[in-house]
Formats: structure tokens, C-alpha cells, sequence
């Protein structure tokens, strides 16, 4: 069993200020949101009946274009113009996906961890829609992690090794696939289009930063979906319905827009279908991902494989992190304690359950092609499932 090291374990032999005047400066460079080619000019949008000035909110956020190199963690220090000085943070890494397939289980096991920290909760939705469409500057996006950033700056006054100290994570699941809010106000508004897609504003904010993403079998992920948004009103009849119109309206798209464009409508899904069908279509997200970040930045987990045998596969995400694990000589068994947020709702109808798996087996398989991991194939387990 190893020692324990937390946040409050005492080191009185290393004292100093994570913002001394050897870190880097603060001062904000815009050619740091020029790298893809994106140019910025200052553009006044009309988003969600406010106002907001795209320079304002992400050039002058205060983000440097190096982070500080004695900490593990994306931090540097924040100047009030007087001598006050504080830490500001941004999450090491993020739990992007996908929603309803144990993120709420696996930011249980990672944030119990005693180098693993989150922001207030477990999802920001900042990415997703908080500014897009609930109008939050990015401040609001750093502050979500301020008490994680004391934390840190605590740690460095009692640990002299502060590259092996916290880290912080994101655990927003829409992330990997609810671009629907940033893309509708985007497209809709003249001037310069700044970002494709939330993989490029990740991207701008952090371009080093880690990617996971844990992935279900889209059939049975979409009845937990549905059952997590409209559960007093789930019937397996009612399901089927909202399957068929969803299936319909993703033909009657795909007919003559692009897939991307279909699979990232959150007026198609949100509110005419009620089913996100789209959340299943894993390859056409990650080909979008795979193109702003190397493929080593990714780490991609089987929830099916996470249920089997949670210890090991939480062991191969902090061996990902390059963070200090607490697992060893049995301290911490995840497999003896029941998952997070399970619950139980009614089964769909047989003929629901062909009729999904017919939709999504060609979807599989081109996932199956794009990570060249035969072990994201759902389509065997449908082989093997008996259908009436």
C-alpha cells in the first residue's frame, strides 16, 4: 500500500509563492487564436439576447500563450493591477463524452482520487452552451475552477516537486458532441466565423490539453438518454416513436446536407424528435476531433469494458494523466462499490431494438475503421442478441 500524499499533507521545508515574479507573464498575445487559421477581429454578435464582444471575451481573458512550467496543470498567475496576485487554472484534462455512458460513475472514481479536482460540480457546459447561449464570459469559465486553483497554489507551499501535484478535470459528456449551440449562433450572424466547431475553440483555449472519451452502445446509451430526459413520460411505445421520427428526420437531412451538419442540429434533435440519435454517431465527431488534435492526446474507453472491470481501466486513464495513483495493494477497488447515476426504466420493444441496431450497424462499423479497434464493434453483439 503506498502512502497517501493530499492537498493537505504538510512539507514545511518548501516555501514558496506560485506567483513570484519568476512566472510567466500574463499578458495576452492574439496571435495565440490565429494558429488554424482563425482571425479575429472585433465583431460585436447578438447571442440569446445579449451582447458580447468575442476580442473581449477570449483575447483579453487573460489567458497567457505559455503556461506556467513549475506546474502540471495549465495555471498562471492573475495581476489585479496592485500587488495582489492570484492562480488562475484551466482543467488538465476533460471527460468530453459521451453523455449516458458513465461519466457520472467515472468522475466519481477519478475526483476520489487525492490528485484529481474538479470545478463546482461535474459539468461546466461552458464549451457547450454556457456562453453561447446563457451569455457566461469566460471569467465565469475560470472561476468555476477557482477553488481548485487555491488548491493547487496550496499544494505548491507544501510539496517541492509540483510537477507530480493536482490536476483538474472537466467532466462535461456534451462536450464531444452538443456543438448544435455554437454552431446555430454562429451561422447565423455576419462577420468572421471563428470557430468550425467546439474541438477549435478547445483547441484555442488549451492545445495540450488530454481528451477522454468513454463510448456505449448507442442503441442501449440512446434508451438511457431518453429515459434521463423524459423518464415520467417513458413508455416503451412512446420511445418507439420518437426512435422512427428521429430516423426519418436524420434520412430526410443526410439527403442533401452533409453529415456533420446534420449530426450537430440541436433544433433537430432537442426539440422536434426528442431522441438524440445523433449522440450514437461517434465517427463523424471524433473524424472532427482527430483533425484538431493528434490522436495521442485521446484516450478512448468501452463502457462496457469500464462496467466489466472499473479498477483497471480507471488504473489506464491516471497511467494516461501521468498522474500518482491511488491504486495499489487493493486501497482503492472500484468493482466493489455500485456505479454512479444507474437507474432502471422500462426495456424497448424488441422492434425498437432492430430498428436501432440496423441504423446505427453501418455507423459502427465506420468507427470501427477510423480507431482500427475491432473492439468498438457493437455490431457482433447485435449478432449475438436474439431479436423477434
Amino acid at each position: 500500500m503506498i502512502q497517501r500524499h493530499g492537498l493537505n499533507e504538510k512539507n514545511s521545508s518548501v516555501r514558496s509563492d506560485p506567483c513570484n515574479s519568476d512566472s510567466i507573464s500574463t499578458q495576452h498575445e492574439e496571435d495565440r487564436f490565429i494558429d488554424m487559421g482563425i482571425t479575429i477581429k472585433k465583431k460585436t454578435y447578438r447571442l440569446s439576447m445579449n451582447w458580447f464582444d468575442y476580442k473581449e471575451v477570449f483575447c483579453s481573458s487573460g489567458i497567457p500563450k505559455e503556461f506556467n512550467p513549475n506546474f502540471k496543470n495549465p495555471c498562471w498567475c492573475e495581476h489585479d493591477g496592485g500587488n495582489k496576485t492570484r492562480l488562475r487554472c484551466l482543467p488538465y484534462f476533460s471527460v468530453i463524452g459521451v453523455a449516458k455512458s458513465g461519466t457520472s460513475d467515472l468522475y466519481s472514481a477519478l475526483t476520489s482520487q487525492s490528485l484529481i479536482m474538479s470545478g463546482r460540480g461535474k459539468e461546466a457546459h461552458w464549451l457547450t452552451m454556457g456562453f453561447f447561449r446563457k451569455g457566461k464570459p469566460f471569467k465565469w469559465y475560470l472561476d468555476y475552477y477557482q477553488g481548485s486553483a487555491d488548491k493547487i497554489a496550496e499544494y505548491t507551499f507544501e510539496h517541492q516537486d509540483r510537477m507530480k501535484g493536482p490536476v483538474i478535470g472537466d467532466f462535461t459528456p456534451g462536450t464531444f458532441f452538443r456543438w448544435g449551440f455554437a454552431a446555430d449562433y454562429i451561422s447565423k450572424h455576419d462577420g468572421t466565423l471563428l470557430f468550425k466547431n467546439i474541438p477549435e475553440l478547445v483547441y484555442n483555449i488549451n492545445r495540450n490539453t488530454k481528451l477522454i472519451v468513454i463510448m456505449r452502445d448507442p442503441v442501449t446509451r440512446l434508451s438511457s438518454d431518453f429515459n434521463h430526459f423524459y423518464g415520467k413520460v417513458f413508455t416503451p411505445q412512446v420511445f418507439h416513436n420518437s426512435v422512427t421520427r428521429s430516423i426519418m428526420l436524420w434520412q430526410e437531412c443526410v439527403s442533401n446536407r452533409p453529415e456533420l451538419e446534420c449530426a450537430t442540429s440541436t433544433e433537430r434533435w432537442m426539440k422536434v424528435s426528442l431522441t438524440r440519435i445523433n449522440a450514437g454517431l461517434y465517427h463523424i465527431y471524433l473524424k472532427e476531433w482527430f483533425k484538431v488534435f493528434p490522436r495521442k492526446q485521446f484516450h478512448i474507453v468501452k463502457f462496457e469494458d469500464y462496467s466489466r472491470n472499473r479498477t483497471h481501466v480507471v488504473k489506464s486513464i491516471l497511467d494516461f494523466l501521468d498522474v500518482r495513483t491511488d491504486i495499489a495493494g487493493g486501497e482503492k477497488d472500484y468493482n466493489e462499490t455500485p456505479i454512479q447515476n444507474k437507474k432502471r426504466y422500462p426495456d424497448m420493444m424488441p422492434k425498437t431494438r432492430e430498428l436501432l441496431q440496423h441504423f446505427y450497424r453501418p455507423h459502427n462499423e465506420q468507427l470501427v475503421a477510423l480507431l482500427n479497434d475491432n473492439n468498438f464493434n457493437w455490431n457482433s453483439d447485435y449478432a449475438s442478441q436474439s431479436v423477434v
